[in-house]
This record gives structure tokens, C-alpha cells and sequence, in this order.
């Protein structure tokens, strides 16, 4: 009403600066603006500053400014506290502090981080009689090294039981038993794999969800595995948003939508068949995107690759498998040039037919088609090997109901799949994939085959594995001896898993088909060394990645984590100059760029004979003794191309 007061109370969360106040005010037709910037300070401020990401084992400096705002603010106690299990204050926790008149005190705290990781809340509290002021900081201590599974494999069989006893990996130790009635493919171990993969291109992100789509059927999954697969599923098909090239299927990189050039073929197909399964089991995929996909798989449906044919055919298989055939697409494809397919590309058009209720052309297709494919690995394209098609042959076949043909293909993949071997984010999920599908819908063969499996702590547990696979979680039993029988007369395999992340990087100086350098320079383009990095003084990283291979190397990935003293400048934002010895090294971003809190990853093709310069910019903030990283250069979808520098230790004076 005209002439009153109203007061409004809220809550001021714990901050520092000034807010914005405004009003909007209307009566009638009439309307009326006010706003006022109102600074936000109290008697007693305090201001702690730290890295952005903790690492193991690092030790750091704490920096640490009081604002005293008011005469009356004579005597501070500056307090510091962390979780013990995480961090270690190894300086004493509280410090006094003395003003004569109002201003800025500072102080610093020694801390310790734990051979752990998780999450580290930090708190500092100042207190001056009456007043007191507080900061908490919510840490990530997270890893240097990733994730590293250690297999034992071994057979039980009737009146010869095992004996095994898990061993930890490092940090975030977990260990599995893994029973099986077949020989496999090692799935926990592979599964892992795909997940901790450290990319994220479209082949890797639809690796990484598209094999848990048909977890359920591999082995048995507690309530929270469950939940934890559908929260990934549900995030992969969130993500393959970011991939959408305006009105032309998916990039091979998120953010890529600036035309033709970078659409991805394999991908947007590889993708879309993710989409497609999940959206038959229940998941919600956004019309959006389900429909963008199916658009533009229609319109490349009869675009021939003679060069590869295995584009079309698997974009066909995919609309098939949609229940949006192209039979336009087919038909060409099956008149004009089924006699330069190769298997997989005949397999995958036979089963197209298939799915249409074209047998009888699915029939004739597949009658004189050979199973056998001579040894190959693509390093980009379809990302493909003679594996990888071998798997995408089984799931074909599964699709086609054919369960001799496709339980064949499985146990010759099963021995192809060598214990610890190097194996593509391709040729997993497809192998993956395949052995979820075929334990989907058919019957394996065999009869259950049961277990008996005594713990240390005496407990027993028994039962008989009838699918592919039971699991059993091994917590805190690390050093002690778990006993596995069976009483019938039908092998028990067996896989003893032990992951975990370890402290000390286990990666060495080598290289092979790749030679990679990296040089330290100062601001002004001298070279130095980490002996004399001091904080404050911004420094220059310069890798140098040359091709010593005969021929193009595509698909490459390098990537450097840093210190968690060192932060990174990224010079392609802001108004800062490069300076001209860093413009002369012609310094390359790659295909694309990922720059993180801790790390930038590069991701680049090079030709026969040549090299690419990489530069960054860090800044050593925080003094300390600090955790320094391994870098790696490797070929993302081949073992047989790679450089490493191995990591070490560093210190911020």
C-alpha cells in the first residue's frame, strides 16, 4: 500500500564482494526500476587459496590472508583443519596474528596429502573475540596413473580345488572373483577398461556405455551396479548431444559442428546402433536426437564407398535394425556390387534383410561368405581389425538367430582375446557386445556348472553359475587365501580381479614408431629446468611429436597431465600476446583440444616423416613438493605407436 515499509530477510551464504539489489515495481501501466550495488564485508575476513586438483604424496603450501575491516580487530587465531585420513597439517594448525590498525596479514600452513583419494574438505577459521570468519574448500585428491587391473586366471575342476589370494594394486583397491562355465574374454577387466578410458572422441564415449547395455545377461549385478550402469547409460546418451553437426549426423569431437568436414561416418552410425539398442530396452533417448540421427543415416543410405564398403552396409544394418530400412539402399548395394563386399560388409547387408523379413536374400547372401578375415588394423576410418570384425560377424549372427554359427565365432574370439593383451576400445566393446547379445537371446551351451568358494573369514558361499558369469566381491581380504571347488564333473574358470590406481607411475621411457621431446623455457624463450621453478614465474611446456614411421599415423592422442602446483594459462583466451619465439615454433592445437583444471590432451594425424608443435603456458602458483606426471603419445586405436617420457617429482620455491 501507498506510504508502508516491507522488510525481506534471506540468507547470505559465506561471501565476500558485493551483490546487486533490484526492484521492479508496476501498478497499472505504470512501472518502476531501482537497483543498488552493495558491498558485502564483515569485521573479520579470511581468504585461503589453494591448487585446483591434489594429487597423492604431494606436499604444498597453504597461503592464507586475514582481512582485519575495523579498529577493534586486534588479536587472530588463524585455524586450520582437514580430514586426517587425507591431508596432514605438518606446520602447526593454528597460527596468532596481531593488527595494530585495519589491513592484510598473511600466513601459511604445511600440508601433507595422504596416499589416498577422494574428496578433502579444507577449513580455516579466524577468530578475534567476538568475531569469527570462515572458508571451506571442497578438494578432489585425485589420481596421476590410471587405473591398472592385475588377472589370474586359472580352472577348477572336481576334486582339485584352488587356492588364491588377492594382492592390492595400489590406491582404490577392489577385487573380484569371477566364475565361469565357458572361457571368455576376461569382461570385468574389459569393461573396466572402456570406462577409465582417459578420450573422449564418439567411438570412445559409445564404447565406454554401449557393452553395459547387455551387462544384465553377463553377469549378476547387485542393486547399486545397476543403478551406477543406468546412471552411465543414461549420461552416454546425454553426451552424444554434444557430437550433433547441424543437419549432418555426428563429429568425431564434441563442439564440432562447423559443417561437412566433420561428420563422422563409422561414428554416426556406431552411435545411432548405441541409441537404437537402448532405446528397445527402455531407455529414454530425446526425439531430438534420435531423429537427427535417423535423418541423416536415410540420407547417405545409397552413398557408395568403393574404397570401403563397410560404411554403407553397417549405416544400412543400423536403419534395419531401427525398424527405418532402406530398401532402396540394400537393393543397390546387393545388385551392383555385392561381389566386392567384404565378409563383414556382406554380413552385415545379409543381416539387414534379415531384419526385414528378407531371409530367403539374407539366405542367399551369406551362402558362400567366408567367416575367415585376413589380418588388418585401421587407425581411423571404421577403427577397425580383423577382431574387431570377427566380434561384429558373432553379433550379427546372433541377430540372425544363428546360434551355431554365432557360438562358433564366440569361442574363437574368446581365444584371440590373450590374457593382458592390447586390445581397441573397438574390438572390446564389439567383443563385449557380441557375448552380451548371444547370452540375451540364446541358450549357451553346456549345463550349469556349480561353486563352492571358502572366504578367509571361513564363510562359505555356493551356488551354480548358469549364464555366462557370477561375480563375487571380495572386500578387505587382501593377503589372505580364498579357496575354490566344484563337485561336478563340468570345468568351473575362474578370474581373480585385483584394480586399483597405483602411486608410483609404472610407465618408462620408450617410444616406437614416434619419437616425442619436451623442453621447459621462461617467459622470455630461455631454456630451463625444473630445478629453478619459482613461484609465480610463469614457464613454457614445448612437446615436439615426430613420425618416425614409413607411413601416415592417424588417430594419435597426447596427453600431459602437470603438478598440481602448476596451473594452466590458456593463452586463447584473454588479451594476452603470445610472445614471438613461441609464434615461431608454429605451435599446432591439433584436431582438437582438451584443456582440463590438471591436464591438456592433444588429438592429431601425422603424416610420413613429420612433426607437430605443441606449447602451453603454466603458471607455478603454490609452493611445494609436487607429484610430476608421465606423458604419453599413442595411437588411440593401435598398440604399435607410441612415445613416453616417464614422470618423477618437482618442487615450487
Amino acid at each position: 500500500a501507498p506510504g508502508t515499509n516491507m522488510n525481506v530477510d534471506f540468507t547470505m551464504p559465506n561471501y565476500i564482494g558485493s551483490v546487486r539489489c533490484m526492484l521492479i515495481a508496476s501498478s497499472g501501466h505504470s512501472y518502476a526500476a531501482r537497483e543498488q550495488t552493495i558491498p558485502v564485508k564483515q569485521a573479520l575476513m579470511v581468504l585461503p587459496t589453494l591448487p585446483r586438483v591434489l594429487r597423492p604424496l604431494d606436499r604444498f603450501k597453504l597461503p592464507v590472508s586475514v582481512f582485519a575491516m575495523e579498529p577493534r580487530i586486534r588479536n587472530v587465531q588463524l585455524t586450520v583443519s582437514a580430514p586426517p585420513s587425507m591431508v596432514e597439517i605438518s606446520s602447526p594448525a593454528v597460527v596468532a596474528l596481531s593488527f595494530d590498525a585495519p589491513g592484510e596479514k598473511d600466513a601459511e600452513f604445511d600440508m601433507a596429502v595422504k596416499p589416498s583419494l577422494g574428496s578433502a574438505t579444507i577449513r580455516v577459521t579466524a577468530k578475534s573475540g567476538g568475531e569469527t570468519a570462515w572458508e571451506e574448500t571442497e578438494m578432489t585428491v585425485g589420481p596421476a596413473n590410471p587405473f591398472y587391473t592385475d588377472v589370474i586366471d586359472t580352472i577348477v575342476t572336481k576334486g582339485k580345488p584352488v587356492q588364491l589370494v588377492p594382492r592390492p594394486v595400489g590406491l582404490s583397491n577392489k577385487a573380484v572373483l569371477s566364475l565361469k562355465r565357458l572361457p571368455d574374454i576376461d569382461i570385468h577387466e574389459r569393461l573396466q577398461y572402456l570406462i577409465h578410458y582417459p578420450y573422449g572422441c564418439i567411438e570412445q564415449t559409445t564404447s565406454s556405455v554401449f557393452p553395459q547395455l547387455f551387462l544384465a545377461g553377463m553377469t549378476d549385478l547387485a542393486a547399486s551396479q545397476k543403478t551406477a550402469v543406468n546412471d552411465a547409460i543414461n549420461a552416454g546418451i546425454q553426451r552424444l548431444s554434444l557430437f550433433i553437426v547441424a543437419g549432418n549426423g555426428f563429429s568425431f569431437w564434441p563442439f564440432s559442428d562447423w559443417g561437412r568436414r566433420n561428420f563422422n561416418d563409422w561414428g554416426t552410425s556406431y552411435a545411432g546402433h548405441f541409441l537404437v539398442e537402448a532405446r528397445k530396452l527402455g531407455y529414454y533417448v530425446p526425439d531430438e536426437l534420435f531423429l537427427h540421427w535417423i535423418s541423416s543415416q536415410q540420407r547417405y543410405a545409397k552413398t557408395v564407398n568403393t574404397a570401403n564398403h563397410r560404411f554403407q552396409a553397417y549405416r544400412l544394418f543400423t536403419l534395419a535394425l531401427a525398424g527405418k530400412p532402406h530398401m532402396g539402399g540394400m537393393n543397390l548395394l546387393r545388385e551392383n556390387h555385392l561381389a566386392q563386399l567384404d565378409p563383414l560388409s556382406k554380413h552385415l547387408l545379409a543381416a539387414s534383410f534379415y531384419l526385414c523379413g528378407k531371409k530367403d536374400i539374407a539366405a542367399q547372401i551369406k551362402q558362400y561368405v567366408k567367416t575367415e578375415i585376413t589380418p588388418y588394423r585401421e587407425m581411423a576410418d571404421s577403427y577397425g581389425s580383423d577382431l574387431r570384425d570377427l566380434a561384429l560377424l558373432a553379433y550379427t549372427a546372433v541377430i540372425c538367430n544363428d546360434e551355431m554359427l554365432s557360438a562358433k565365432l564366440l569361442q574363437e574370439l574368446a581365444k584371440r582375446f590373450k590374457p593382458c593383451g592390447w586390445y581397441s576400445t573397438q574390438e572390446t566393446a564389439f567383443a563385449l557386445l557380441a557375448i552380451g547379445t548371444f547370452f540375451k537371446t540364446s541358450n549357451a551351451p553346456g549345463g550349469a556348472v556349480d561353486y563352492s568358494v571358502t572366504l578367509p573369514d571361513g564363510t562359505v558361499q555356493k551356488g551354480a553359475v548358469r549364464g555366462c558369469q557370477i561375480q563375487i566381491p571380495l572386500p578387505d581380504i587382501w593377503g589372505k587365501p580364498l579357496t575354490a571347488t566344484t563337485a561336478g564333473n563340468n570345468p568351473l574358470f575362474i578370474s581373480l580381479l585385483s584394480e586399483g590406481i597405483p602411486i608410483e607411475s609404472t610407465i618408462k621411457n620408450a617410444s616406437a614408431g614416434i619419437q616425442l621431446t619436451r623442453l621447459f623455457y621462461d617467459n622470455d624463450g630461455r631454456p630451463m629446468t625444473l630445478d629453478n621453478v619459482e613461484q609465480g614465474k610463469p614457464f613454457w611446456v614445448h612437446y615436439r611429436v615426430m613420425n618416425a614411421y614409413g607411413t601416415e599415423l592417424k588417430a594419435l592422442a597426447l596427453s600431459s597431465l602437470f603438478p598440481s602446483g602448476w596451473e594452466i594459462m590458456n593463452f586463447r583466451v584473454g588479451d594476452a600476446a603470445v610472445p614471438a619465439w613461441v609464434r615461431r615454433l608454429n605451435a599446432s592445437g591439433g584436431d582438437f583440444t582438451d584443456i582440463r583444471d590438471d591436464r591438456v590432451n592433444w588429438f592429431f594425424d601425422l603424416w610420413r616423416g613429420g612433426s607437430l608443435n605443441f606449447v602451453v603456458k603454466l603458471s607455478p602458483t603454490f609452493k611445494g613438493d609436487y607429484l610430476l606426471p608421465p606423458v604419453v603419445v599413442e595411437a588411440m586405436y593401435s598398440p604399435d605407436y607410441y612415445a613416453r617420457i616417464e614422470g618423477g617429482r618437482t618442487a615450487v620455491k
